[in-house]
């Protein structure tokens, strides 16, 4: 009997085995390898690692409108980025001209440079500063974890802008949807320390969060605490969007320290 009972077990099994092999992949092993191939890996590899990574800032650095975020390039993808920040001072229109080029060394390492031009009214110069940052996430978000970054912009030059920024920045993001109008949320939170040549040093923190809607289009918001001799408190708010094929545009209102009227704050970008 116990002969008979191993012989039926070692039938069974063989045909199990031979069963498996002549299936053909399930309809979500398929789903998953058309998602993985759609997002720019290769079948039987996860998708790339997406993390909160916004557009040009002010401080620039990309991230909100203002500050910062936790976001790295990945790995051997570069952007290049401009923006105009534009508000009065004394009833005179100024504009500050913003550009950052930035290269992701590895997916968690991320170096570049980048440059500031204040257009003042009138026949005195434009003060221009210009110099490295650097970007080191620590931190992937990831089931519990939030992604985190430390970075810092370093800008030499005219000094009347000259500015050195170190900052911390973390974020959590959760998925809401697929397909619906809102597909997804994210909050941040981060502080940074800045040294002037003229005026007094800052240590901001900072918060803000995000809300991507459908057509990769995202309203963002975000508030800091007044330090540096500001008079106002810095916030800003507005839409970026982030179109995956590598173009990004910036459009908001930002309330700078220093000033008593709202600025208009646009920029665009391209990653390659």
């Amino acid at each position: 009997m116990g002969s008979v009972i191993a012989i039926l077990l070692v039938l069974g099994l063989t045909s199990i085995a031979t069963a498996q092999e002549a299936t053909p992949k399930g309809s979500m092993d398929i789903v998953a390898q058309a998602a993985t191939t759609a997002l720019g890996g290769r079948p039987g590899q996860e998708a790339p690692y997406v993390g909160g990574r916004g557009l040009i800032t002010e401080e620039l650095a990309t991230g909100m409108f203002i500050n910062p975020t936790s976001g790295t390039l990945p790995q051997y993808q570069g952007t290049v980025q401009y923006c105009a920040l534009i508000f009065k001072v004394a009833d005179n229109t100024v504009v500050g001209h913003g550009a950052i080029a930035t290269f992701g060394v590895t997916d968690w390492l991320e170096v570049g440079g980048g440059g500031l031009l204040a257009d003042l009214p009138g026949p005195a110069d434009d003060p221009v500063v210009g110099g490295p940052q650097v970007r080191l996430r620590l931190l992937k978000d990831e089931r519990w974890l939030p992604e985190m970054s430390v970075g810092g912009v370093f800008l030499f030059g005219d000094k009347e802008l000259e500015k050195n920024t170190v900052y911390i920045a973390a974020s959590k993001g959760v998925k809401v949807s697929d397909t619906g109008f809102v597909r997804s949320a994210r909050g941040h939170i981060g502080f940074r320390q800045a040294w002037v040549e003229v005026g007094e040093d800052g240590s901001f923190g900072f918060v803000g969060g995000e809300i991507e809607l459908s057509n990769h289009l995202f309203t963002v918001a975000e508030v800091s605490n007044k330090a540096g001799g500001a008079t106002k408190v810095p916030w800003a708010a507005g839409i970026q969007v982030r179109h995956p094929g590598g173009f990004g545009f910036t459009l908001a209102a930002v309330q700078t320290p220093l000033s008593d009227k709202v600025a208009v704050y646009v920029g665009v970008g391209i990653n390659f």
